[in-house]
């Protein structure tokens, strides 16, 4: 397991080991949709699951090409010979490509009215021709430059109107098998009832699942985790074997499907007398999740079908140390894994009774 610090992060790394290579370009749009037609960029990853400008936006980016006024640079990462993916611009490259390809008509443009309510293809030829000669710069972060680093690159771009989750950053930052593993157990039906919706967009659930694997790979003393953990556990098990994604899946499936059977409609909420709270708090999902996973099969199946009762023993928990204070478990170890303990225990209680 890697350091939990915060501070260890390239704190060995020399200035020139430290510094980012990377290859700027000066590319037409029409080389660009080529890119994205032929597969060699993406865009529709994961870490993107919707677009976020509207058409006024959109059409205002087109009016700045065809007036030539700069725009600022498209950054790619290179995943492989010829395959990129988008640190920052993906806005940028999705108007520009839905406009070429029809999606769109022009509106709400101020220097260039005569061209508002057309669509691409409406566009005299001169416009067309101008549009697809101009030049977008792009800086490209090469192959060979680690995971750490291009996750570094994407936090500080990240900074536009409508940034990037963290989850989302990472899901860029760190394909792979353990990416994809993250993103298909985060569409867990019970997961997104108790998360809502709204978790869907920014891959909240995906960062639950990430917490779950996170701890379970812990041994007897438990931690809650920080961002900077949670980067560390993306990096460097990115690419892990099947059989251990296999086995992430196996743990994470059992643990959900065990908090789901026991305290149902509850599991990972707090309770204010005299009602619960509708709302997930993340250290009591750590809690209940990690206390699910080391607990035995009998006593899972035991536990089983008591929603009432579990429901009654948590609510007890949650208003006595570890869980009194305000903001829940704190992120202390030894804390966590006193509440994790006394979980198992009510588990115990349960499947005695």
């Amino acid at each position: 397991m890697q350091s939990n610090s915060d501070e260890d992060w390239g704190q060995d790394a020399s200035w020139e080991d430290a510094r980012l290579l990377t290859q700027t370009m000066h590319i037409s749009v029409e080389h660009v949709m080529r890119l994205i037609s032929s597969g060699s960029l993406d865009l529709t990853p994961d870490y993107l699951r919707s677009h976020r400008w509207d058409i006024k936006r959109q059409s205002r980016l087109i009016e700045s090409l065809l007036l030539n006024i700069p725009v600022p640079p498209i950054y790619l990462a290179e995943e492989s010979r010829g395959q990129y993916v988008i640190i920052d611009g993906y806005q940028r490259l999705t108007a520009v490509y839905r406009y070429l390809n029809n999606e769109f008509r022009l509106r709400s443009l101020d220097v260039l009215p005569g061209l508002r309510n057309r669509s691409f293809d409406e566009l005299g030829p001169e416009f067309r021709t101008a549009l697809e000669m101009q030049l977008i710069t792009v800086v490209t972060i090469p192959r060979q430059a680690s995971s750490l680093m291009r996750y570094e690159v994407f936090l500080r771009l990240n900074t536009g109107g409508k940034p990037l989750s963290v989850q989302q950053l990472r899901s860029a930052a760190f394909p792979g098998p353990l990416n994809d593993a993250l993103i298909g157990l985060s569409q867990d039906e019970f997961l997104w009832v108790q998360l809502k919706a709204s978790a869907r967009r920014d891959m909240a659930d995906v960062a639950y699942v990430l917490r779950f694997l996170f701890m379970a790979r812990m041994e007897d003393l438990w931690t809650h985790p920080t961002q900077r953990m949670l980067d560390q556990f993306m990096a460097t098990h990115a690419y892990d074997s099947p059989d251990e994604i296999d086995s992430y899946r196996e743990c994470f499936q059992r643990a959900i499907r065990a908090c789901e059977a026991i305290w149902g409609e509850h599991a990972f909420k707090r309770f204010r007398y005299p009602r619960w709270l509708d709302r997930v708090v993340a250290e009591i999902y750590d809690v209940q999740m990690i206390a699910c996973h080391i607990s035995s099969d009998e006593v899972l199946a035991k536990a089983r079908g008591k929603n009432a009762l579990a429901s009654e023993k948590m609510a007890r928990l949650l208003d006595a140390p570890p869980f009194s204070d305000r903001h829940g478990p704190t992120s202390r170890g030894f804390e966590a894994t006193h509440a994790i303990r006394v979980v198992q225990e009510l588990l115990r209680e349960l499947a005695a009774e």
